[in-house]
């Protein structure tokens, strides 16, 4: 893997966002017609900048659902998400 896929990843990733969002102007309403547009939060910075703890702090499992585009990111959220 290369800086550039990664970028490739994460621009497919958020255009895929971008169709579900509201800067999308197609009509969806006879497709979904129980959709409600989710709410999306795009989590990105530099290693260390505190990503993974933002993350845990603000996360509702009863609301949220994480999407990484690696699995190194995956696999750091779960070494520093919280046992209960």
């Amino acid at each position: 893997m290369t800086r550039d896929t990664k970028v490739a990843l994460e621009e497919r990733i958020l255009r895929t966002m971008r169709k579900l969002s509201k800067e999308n102007d197609q009509d969806y309403s006879e497709t979904f017609t129980d959709w409600e547009t989710p709410k999306i939060t795009w989590i990105n910075g530099v290693p260390g900048c505190g990503k993974t703890t933002w993350i845990v702090q603000e996360f509702d499992n009863k609301r949220d659902c994480i999407v990484t585009a690696t699995i190194e990111a995956a696999e750091d959220l779960k070494r520093n998400w919280p046992t209960e």
